[in-house]
C-alpha cells in the first residue's frame, strides 16, 4: 500500500516552450514527442496519422508531398480553418497565434469548424514555383482541432513550423482540454509546482504540500504508472487559503504517482 509523488520540476522549463505568461490551464492533457515530429519528403506523397489521446484511433491524419502538406480529419473531428467564399468549400487551415480561444466559439472573422470531405485534406501549405503559398506557410503557430474522446466533443492545439521555402512540417506538441465543451487557450499547459516530500500523518492518508498563491487553484494529479500516456485530475480543484497548502489524501491499495499544477 505505497503512493509515489513524482516531481517533474527538472522538466518544467523544456515543457514551458512557447507558453505565453498565464498561459495555463490545469484540466489540459499535454504531450511532447521526444523528438519532434518531422515530415518530409522529395518522393511519392506519404502519410502520417496522429491519435491524439493513445486510445487506439487515429484522430487527423497529415499528408506530405513536394509540392503539397495538408490534414484530413476522421470521423466527426474538425479544423478551425479560414473558409474560402462561396461558391467555394472548406480553405486553408488557419495558423492560430499563442493565447487564441479555441472552443465552440471560434467561429469569427471568417474562421470555420470544417470536417472536410471524406478522404479530402485541408491545406497547411501548397509549393510552386520555389516557395510556400498559404497562410501557414513559414509560420510557427497553432492548428485548431475538436475531435471525439470517450463520448465528448473536446477541443486542442497542435503546434506546427511550416517551412516556407519546401514541403516540411514539423509537429512540436499538442494538448487538448480534458473537459468536453470547453474552450483550451492555445499554447495552454499545465504549469507544474513544487511538492514537498510526501508524509504520512495519520494512517491510512498521504500528506501533499505546496508552496501557494493565496486566492489561487490547484490541481492535484495522479498516474498509476509512469508508463501511462496521461495524467487524470483528482474529482476537485484545491484553492489556496494560505502560501503553504496542505492536502491529505486516503491510501486506497494501489500504487499512484502524484503532480500538482495550477489550475485555471
Amino acid at each position: 500500500m505505497t503512493r509515489h509523488v513524482q516531481i517533474l520540476m527538472g522538466l518544467a522549463g523544456a515543457w514551458l516552450g512557447i507558453l505565453q505568461p498565464g498561459r495555463s490551464q490545469g484540466t489540459v492533457a499535454y504531450f511532447q514527442p521526444a523528438t519532434p515530429i518531422f515530415l518530409h519528403t522529395e518522393g511519392f506523397t506519404t502519410h502520417y496519422p496522429l491519435d491524439l489521446d493513445a486510445d487506439g484511433n487515429v484522430d487527423f491524419v497529415f499528408t506530405y508531398s513536394y509540392v503539397f502538406l495538408g490534414v484530413r480529419s476522421e470521423g466527426a473531428n474538425r479544423i478551425l480553418i479560414f473558409q474560402d467564399p462561396p461558391p467555394n468549400f472548406g480553405g486553408p487551415i488557419a495558423p492560430l497565434p499563442a493565447g487564441f480561444s479555441i472552443g465552440p466559439a471560434s467561429q469569427v472573422d471568417a474562421l470555420l469548424w470544417w470536417s472536410g470531405f471524406v478522404g479530402d485534406y485541408d491545406y497547411l501549405a501548397s509549393y510552386y514555383n520555389g516557395g510556400g503559398n498559404g497562410p501557414f506557410a513559414g509560420q510557427q503557430a497553432y492548428m485548431g482541432f475538436e475531435f471525439q474522446r470517450a463520448g465528448g466533443t473536446h477541443y486542442g492545439w497542435i503546434s506546427l513550423y511550416v517551412d516556407g521555402f519546401i514541403s516540411a512540417v514539423v509537429i512540436d506538441s499538442w494538448a487538448y482540454e480534458t473537459r468536453p465543451n470547453t474552450a483550451i487557450i492555445a499554447g495552454a499547459k499545465p504549469v507544474m509546482v513544487g511538492v514537498a516530500v510526501p508524509v504520512v500523518v495519520r494512517a491510512g492518508f498521504l500528506r501533499l504540500s505546496w508552496l501557494s498563491e493565496i486566492g489561487k487553484a490547484y490541481q492535484v494529479q495522479s498516474k498509476a504508472s509512469l508508463d501511462a500516456f496521461a495524467w487524470t485530475n483528482l474529482n476537485f480543484a484545491v484553492p489556496a487559503t494560505s502560501t503553504n497548502t496542505l492536502l491529505d489524501l486516503p491510501m486506497t491499495g494501489a500504487t499512484q504517482f502524484f503532480r500538482v499544477v495550477e489550475a485555471d
